[in-house]
């Protein structure tokens, strides 16, 4: 099978988008079929070229609202699509190309899937808190939704949430690939007078990360071994080593920037704990990443799918996403005993097992060969 992926995440990868599709794409190009991808171009790449098995054609792109998006046309696109025969069109990322390659595959009755990653709540952050723009946003993205022959989405909870607002073709839940093992060895043994608190992505208004960092200069004031890492990169960098520097734990707070594969594997591999403060997500691909490496979770009750990854009590926390107040108690509890800490690990470990990378290749399988079988039928 042929299947076509659009993107303007994909390699290398800025954002969970990027990393999913990397896992995706190489696993089903391993099980023999043929992946084109459409995505966007930075300086100095080819626009076209190989990567993880799939032919790769990249766009000239600008950067709006903190994202890239291709400069490309309907046309072009629909070139590729015939040049390759594609069997079905997959998109999981929201931008103009999105929709010039929704419209080209139309035009070509080749059936799209769409994947739910990017809520109004992420495209508009960038631009400050204003309700009217994200109803607006939402809109949009729910009519982008019913063009699709199948929309999926990483969680229960956002499928139940997103069609509430509206979306009326057929969904599915379907997980991310995550492709770190499932229990990673050497990894971080719970030990007194040391706690380090990881905290994996962009750097931006979405992670809630202010929040994170004036809780976590209170709970270091009981706990002064304590450690915090951030991996990623992002617009709010200098503002939070501007916070932590004002709240007096510059020291104790590490920004270690984006991390490829091998070393981001050694952050979660070092840590105590893992942390995800966010304002909203659509799943959070790095709470299972790290649960893969045995990590108690501490995670903000905004986002919608924290209780499918928290077992609240059991492999982590749950905190009020307002309260710097909730978020201290969380940590103290796992920063002050050990054998919690130990339990909590041994439960996330057996969690990571539901979300087996070929357990999602598989499920994509299906859903393709649906998807096209369906539109052969009519």
């Amino acid at each position: 099978m042929t299947i076509a992926i659009i993107s303007e995440d994909f390699d290398p990868a800025r954002a969970g988008v990027g990393v999913h599709l990397q896992n995706l794409v190489r696993a089903l190009v391993a099980r023999g079929h043929e992946i084109v991808v459409l995505t966007s171009r930075r300086r100095g790449e080819p626009p076209r070229s190989e990567s993880h098995g799939a032919t790769v054609y990249r766009h000239l792109s600008v950067r709006v609202s903190g994202f890239s998006h291709s400069i490309t046309t309907t046309r072009a696109i629909r070139r590729v699509l015939e040049r390759h025969q594609v069997d079905v069109v997959h998109e999981h990322f929201l931008s103009r190309m999105a929709l010039q390659a929704r419209t080209a595959s139309e035009q070509l009755r080749i059936p799209g899937v769409y994947t739910y990653h990017m809520a109004e709540e992420i495209l508009t952050s960038p631009l400050g808190w204003c309700p009217p723009l994200q109803r607006r946003v939402s809109r949009a993205i729910i009519g982008f939704c019913n063009r699709f022959e199948l929309v999926t989405f990483p969680s229960a909870a956002l499928s139940n949430e997103v069609r509430k607002k509206g979306v009326h073709v057929p969904s599915l839940v379907l997980g991310n690939a995550i492709a770190f093992p499932r229990a990673p060895q050497p990894t971080q043994q719970p030990t007194a007078g040391r706690f380090v608190l990881l905290f994996v992505g962009r750097l931006s208004p979405e992670k809630n990360l202010a929040l994170l960092v004036r809780a976590f200069a209170t709970f270091h004031a009981r706990f002064p071994f304590a450690e915090l890492w951030l991996a990623g990169a992002g617009p709010q960098r200098h503002a939070l080593e501007t916070l932590a520097t004002s709240a007096g734990i510059a020291s104790q707070v590490r920004f270690l920037g984006h991390l490829p594969n091998a070393e981001l594997a050694d952050a979660y591999r070092a840590a105590d704990a893992f942390v995800l403060p966010s304002l909203f997500e659509t799943q959070g691909m790095v709470c299972i990443e790290a649960m893969q490496f045995g990590k108690p979770l501490v995670v903000s009750d905004g986002i919608v799918s924290c209780r499918e990854l928290v077992d609240d009590g059991a492999n982590g926390f749950l905190f009020d996403h307002t309260s710097e107040q909730d978020l201290v108690r969380a940590l103290g509890q796992l920063a002050g005993d050990l054998a919690l800490r130990g339990a909590m690990a041994a439960r996330s470990l057996e969690k990571a097992a539901a979300f087996s990378l070929d357990d999602v290749v598989d499920a994509h399988e299906r859903m393709y060969r649906d998807v096209v079988g369906a539109a052969r039928a009519v």
